[in-house]
């Protein structure tokens, strides 16, 4: 559900690495002019190592994003460009001094933007290994709030610098890489990697569905520098000078933060947000543009400000649903070239053109933005494994059954239990001593299983689920894996309806053994089915469940509150037995499942120390414990193997 971020102490580390990696990049501008006034005479030459600072890192941004892609850990592909970067800022503030020709420290300050070009795209990956889905839109929004506040610190601290030595700026830069490299936080394994195809890396991005993601951060880059660029003409516009000019670029960045912040207390990431967000920055920019005088000028920058930083997270969270795991750090790149290209046309345009023409050009680009938005992101939130039917795996022929064995039952059943053996080969578990030549060598009747996810869930690569469905097809068995509605604003009606009609469709398979597997918000689903009626199966596993104090104040879900179901109720809707599993330390239930769901409702109940919301921020991929419970209800569930003790 939704534990409190202020708590999450990876991605405070997270966020402080990334602050450091991004200060040296706001740093430049002036460590550069500082560097080349005091060494050559001209601050011109620091300007220009600025832009070929930028071109080496638009360069080799997209080529760096897939080698992280393929380095394994994205920490340890980070640590390498991070102290890379800080020997680059070193030669850098060292050639200067040292008489390096103007065409030489140009090519010194490319070779910096180089080292640094895929760090925007590496932090960003590995924050998507550091924190829950269902924290990303507020790290990200918490995360635009910090970045304003280094956008300031970095020239303040570069001038601080630059008063004592002017090579003193670029030796701050490279110390700002190496605090970052040394702060990288180690992410939950990934156990999607090991749940992918060996080829996975080339596993294909559906980059038309990304248009509208991307159209958001062109848009952000382009308004932004418009206005930014722009402050001293708009100042001038009204009569004003340079320290309005101060005035509105600190109203753009008041608003930002304040911004932010509200959307990280309360936000999503639908479509309606992105067109609401896009068309604040349309009006805001048209406000802007138009000669109306201060009040209407600090206003359409006061919206601005305010869509700036929720649009940012908004398109950020729905790119990365649209990414595979396998080509995120990539994708992230795309997205820092298309956004730092937007900074490059909102400059462009105040240079070609006149003022009024270049702000509502930026605002034209907002409106473009939620025409592609409308048209490539109708499921805008919903991931590349969410479509709006039921997918389910299929089901194989069954196999012919030999002989049983009188004494399997008293054979823990495990995971090899439905797997062949070769004729002739130790006794099988399912079989009276090895199988005979003319018989299929393991005894098999299909089960049915459905799997419901949870809040903000969809199905995404790596999480037990995902890895359940495959285990459980590849021994045979039915499995319906539904992608269930609007995952990020769930209606309980909705979604009884879906579950319902999954039962009936468990039900038409004639089954052996039908079975429901249900993990966070569908505990509560599934408990408000029983209390409704027609919610039946012979066993149902109940993991992860959200506290009913947690669900209420969460307004997209407080719906699923308070169901209204007995002990007796849950007991005759599983006449096989119902299990409660949950980790002792789940964030998003701090009484205890066992004490708010498990002793209440008299279900049998596994605690599994140190375990979480049993989800991919906690390492839960494969999960044998789950698929042994599965195959034999006698099982008690356990950690996966691995998980610290």
């Amino acid at each position: 559900m939704r534990p409190s971020l202020s708590r999450h102490k990876p991605y405070w580390r997270w966020s402080a690495a990334t602050q450091f990696g991004r200060l040296p990049g706001t740093m430049a501008p002036l460590a550069f002019t500082a560097l080349t006034t005091a060494t050559t005479g001209s601050y011109r030459t620091g300007a220009v190592m600025m832009v070929a600072f930028v071109i080496g890192q638009l360069a080799v941004s997209i080529p760096v994003g897939r080698l992280l892609d393929r380095a394994g850990p994205p920490g340890r592909g980070m640590r390498v460009l991070l102290w890379s970067s800080a020997l680059a800022a070193l030669a850098v503030g060292a050639a200067a001094p040292a008489g390096v020709p103007a065409w030489g420290l140009l090519v010194a300050a490319g070779m910096c933007g180089a080292t640094a070009g895929g760090l925007s795209a590496g932090f960003r990956t590995l924050l998507s290994r550091t924190v829950d889905d269902r924290m990303l839109l507020r790290a990200l929004s918490v995360d635009a709030i910090l970045l304003e506040a280094t956008i300031i610190a970095g020239p303040a601290l570069a001038v601080a610098l630059g008063s004592g030595h002017s090579a003193a700026p670029m030796a701050g830069m490279a110390a700002a890489f190496v605090i970052s490299s040394l702060l990288l936080p180690r992410p939950a394994p990934d156990t999607a990697a090991a749940a992918e195809e060996p080829a996975a890396g080339a596993a294909p991005v559906a980059w038309l569905r990304t248009a509208g993601r991307l159209g958001c951060l062109f848009t952000i880059g382009h308004l932004l520098s418009t206005l930014e660029v722009g402050a001293l003409p708009l100042a001038e516009r009204t009569g004003a000078g340079q320290g309005t000019a101060a005035l509105l670029i600190g109203v753009l960045s008041v608003a930002g933060i304040v911004g932010g912040a509200l959307f990280a207390w309360r936000g999503g990431s639908g479509t309606g947000w992105a067109v609401l967000f896009l068309s604040g920055l349309a009006v805001g920019g048209g406000l802007t543009a138009l000669d109306t005088g201060l009040p209407a000028l600090i206003g359409g920058l006061v919206l601005v400000g305010l869509c700036t930083g929720p649009l940012l997270a908004v398109g950020s969270v729905n790119l990365q649903r649209v990414l595979p795991r396998s080509r995120r750090a990539e994708g992230f790149s795309v997205a820092h070239v298309v956004q730092t290209a937007g900074f490059a046309a909102g400059s462009l345009s105040l240079g070609m053109l006149d003022l009024e023409t270049a702000i509502t050009l930026g605002a034209g680009s907002a409106v473009a933005s939620v025409a592609l938005v409308l048209s490539t992101g109708r499921q805008l939130g919903a991931g590349p494994e969410s479509p709006a039917c039921t997918r389910r795996l299929p089901v194989p022929r069954p196999l012919p059954r030999p002989r049983p064995c009188p004494e399997s039952r008293s054979v823990r059943r495990g995971r090899d239990r439905s797997r062949a053996r070769p004729h002739g080969s130790a006794p099988c578990p399912w079989t009276c001593g090895p199988a005979p030549a003319d018989d299929h060598p393991m005894s098999f009747e299909p089960r049915s299983f459905l799997l419901l996810h949870g809040w903000q869930n969809r199905r995404p690569e790596g999480h037990w689920h995902r890895w359940l469905a495959g285990e459980l097809a590849a021994l045979g068995h039915q499995v319906i894996y539904p992608q269930l509605p609007d995952p990020d604003h769930p209606d309980l009606d909705t979604w009884v309806g879906r579950l319902l009609g999954h039962l009936d469709e468990q039900r038409s398979a004639a089954a052996a053994e039908r079975v429901v597997v249900g993990h966070s918000l569908s505990v509560l689903l599934w408990l408000h089915a029983v209390a409704r009626g027609g919610a039946e199966a012979d066993r149902v596993l109940l993991v992860a469940p959200p506290s009913l104090d947690v669900v209420a104040g969460i307004e997209e879900v407080k719906g699923f509150g308070q169901p209204a179901v007995t002990a007796a109720e849950l007991a005759a809707a599983a006449p096989g037995g119902t299990r409660l599993v949950a980790g002792d330390d789940d964030p998003y239930c701090p009484g205890g499942a066992g004490r708010e769901y498990g002793a209440p409702l008299g279900i049998d109940t596994d605690i599994v120390p140190g375990a979480g919301h049993l989800d991919l921020v906690a390492g839960y991929g494969a999960w044998p414990s789950v698929l042994d419970w599965c195959l034999d209800p006698s099982v008690r569930l356990v950690a996966r193997p691995g998980a610290p003790s």
